[in-house]
């Protein structure tokens, strides 16, 4: 008889865990669809002038087990320095990890590999970059989350110019998990 109640309770106590395994952020299966806006400064190996950089970002992740997300990001920036300006459009897929620090923080970091396209007046150049991202994610409310981290990403070839382009900054992010 105690082996019976025995072996209840474990399986009890098991399926608890993972029913409480999927309540967490990064379970598998969750979708999150969110929106950066950034600030950065771009330094640039071909010239000695800085350029600022507006740029919105839409972007998809879809955890495909625990904790771990397959994505992708697309980007539509602004620059403007050295007495001209650039839009630039960029899609970037990423892989991340979800390690939570909370019940309602984690910290998402993300590796990105894309491609990049800059229109310049008269010219149009093609890249293709590397990067990543590190946003600590804050969860007010149930299917809701936004938070910041660094965000970095440089120029792996880049087509017409001899030049690399190196991106450092800070991102925000907002968004929602489903």
């Amino acid at each position: 008889m105690r082996i019976r109640w025995a072996v209840a309770v474990v399986l009890c106590a098991t399926a608890a865990a993972a029913a409480e395994r999927d309540d967490l952020f990064g379970a598998r299966g969750r979708v999150l669809v969110s929106g950066a806006f950034s600030l950065t400064n771009v330094s640039s190996s071909a010239s000695t002038s800085s350029i600022t950089t507006i740029a919105i970002s839409p972007g998809l992740q879809l955890f495909v087990a625990p904790e771990v997300a397959l994505g992708f990001e697309l980007q539509v920036a602004h620059a403007s320095g050295g007495g001209t300006s650039a839009t630039v459009f960029s899609f970037l897929p990423s892989i991340g990890y979800c390690i939570e620090l909370g019940h309602h923080t984690c910290l998402l970091p993300q590796f990105q590999l894309g491609v990049q396209i800059n229109d310049f007046p008269g010219l149009t150049q093609t890249a293709f970059e590397i990067g990543g991202q590190a946003p600590l994610l804050f969860r007010p409310a149930p299917g809701f989350f936004f938070g910041f981290g660094p965000s970095i990403l440089a120029d792996v070839a880049r087509s017409n110019s001899a030049g690399k382009l190196f991106t450092f900054g800070l991102q925000s992010i907002l968004g929602g998990i489903f």
